[in-house]
């Protein structure tokens, strides 16, 4: 039996499935950590939802915690107020996980975690001038009227899965999380919580250590995470982003509606229990010289044309048709 617990934050309604995946991630804990004590925080109005249909997730918690959030906090400040403060009113090490991840393997090993607390990389990158960490934070620190440069930046984590131990750097760096969320998203209304992630970890003199990848496979784009396939014990699909929509039934709102009125039924336990293997057989592994170009602007623009206007891809197939290409 792991000696840590495993804690989620929810804010959801009746118009929302984040309760239905919240529902599949403890479930998928459960197949593989049947002993392990869960936690759900959430706001009163919450708690007070979770009844009738959306009453099943309370079979899978072994603590309910209830965090009084500001009256005038909208459900998206609602969420991450409570994120950020659940180390303040839960007792014993934990492990963070957002809602939008299945777990796929046993997680007794993280009990024997000596640190203070640990995540993986943002979206798995090797150095913070990657991705969009740089104007990110350029953009976060403007704002605060701050500069970067108060801060000892050495490591730009996920908050989807923070493992956290009990103590005082641990409570510590979620202390300062919670203030530096609530002073961007209050003063600001920047209400992201992954730039005061970074600072606080920063302001804690950087308690946080890597994380192994497999605890947090971050599958939202083609040359991210694969290298983690192989040993994932957190998928993370994250449910906001558009990419592989299909390929992920946990971020549909049918399938999620048929959890919501059906439960869980053998159709949704295999799934659970197969879903990486779902996901692969609808993901088309890109590499060598056509992920450069697959990466380069020009396809990258065509993606975002094809998603966001999909009467582009009918122009594409008269042009090509004029042409005599092949599609």
């Amino acid at each position: 039996m792991s000696k840590i617990k495993f804690v989620y934050a929810l804010v959801s309604g009746e118009k929302d499935y984040y309760t239905e995946q919240a529902l599949m991630s403890m479930y998928s804990l459960r197949l593989h950590n049947p002993d392990s004590h869960i936690v759900l925080a959430t706001d009163g109005k919450t708690a007070e939802s979770l009844s009738g249909k959306r009453a099943t997730i309370r079979d899978y918690v072994s603590e309910l915690v209830e965090i009084d959030t500001p009256e005038d906090f909208n459900p998206v400040q609602r969420s991450r107020f409570v994120k950020t403060a659940v180390r303040q009113y839960v007792r014993g090490d934990f492990l963070y996980l957002d809602c939008d991840t299945i777990i796929l393997g046993n997680m007794d090993e993280l009990s024997d975690f000596d640190g203070d607390a640990a995540a993986t990389p943002y979206m798995h990158l090797k150095s913070w001038s990657e991705g969009s960490i740089p104007e990110r934070l350029e953009e976060y620190h403007k704002m605060i009227g701050v500069p970067p440069e108060e801060y000892n930046y050495t490591f730009f984590c996920n908050g989807g899965v923070i493992l956290c131990k009990d103590n005082e750097k641990g409570r510590l760096l979620f202390d300062l999380w919670h203030k530096f969320w609530q002073e961007a998203s209050v003063g600001y209304g920047y209400h992201s919580d992954q730039c005061s992630l970074w600072r606080a970890n920063a302001a804690a003199g950087n308690v946080m250590v890597e994380l192994d990848g497999i605890y947090n496979c971050q599958m939202i784009h083609p040359q991210w995470g694969t290298e983690y396939i192989s040993g994932c014990k957190v998928f993370h699909y994250h449910a906001t982003a558009l990419n592989f929509t299909k390929a992920i039934p946990f971020k549909d709102p049918v399938f999620l509606e048929k959890i919501r009125r059906d439960g869980i039924t053998p159709e949704v336990d295999d799934i659970t229990r197969n879903v990486m293997r779902n996901y692969l057989k609808n993901v088309i592994i890109v590499g060598g010289e056509a992920l450069k170009i697959y990466n380069s602007p020009m396809v990258i623009l065509a993606r975002k044309l094809s998603r966001d206007y999909p009467w582009t891809n009918k122009l594409a197939k008269f042009i090509y048709g004029i042409f005599g290409y092949r599609l």
